[in-house]
């Protein structure tokens, strides 16, 4: 699935150098392993600049003791690496059901 978000220009810019990789969001949209993130960079006093990027969900962090209850991390790759993209799809699980796995296990 593709998600269209807006991103801020201190946070778009990283993210374009690669060197941010990750992406912390409210799942309100129930972000997935392999998802595409479409990112618009957005000015709050001029509105979308025009630049934007696609990434890839490789890996997701959720609830607690890591996050606030709705909160989601997002760990990225560009989406036009096909191969990372095809691992992330391989992988499954997330590591919030990986846990919940784990628990009933125990």
């Amino acid at each position: 699935m593709t998600h269209e978000l807006k991103a801020w220009p201190e946070f778009f810019g990283p993210l374009k150098r690669g060197t941010k990789k990750f992406e912390l969001r409210y799942n309100d949209r129930n972000f997935r392993v392999g998802d595409t993130l479409r990112l618009r960079e957005w000015d709050n006093k001029t509105g979308y600049t025009g630049r934007e990027l696609s990434m890839t969900v490789t890996f997701l962090l959720h609830g607690e003791p890591w996050l606030s209850d709705g909160y989601v991390a997002m760990s990225l790759a560009p989406s036009n690496a096909p191969a990372e993209a095809r691992a992330a799809r391989r992988l499954g699980p997330d590591v919030g059901s990986l846990r919940k796995e784990t628990d009933h296990e125990a």
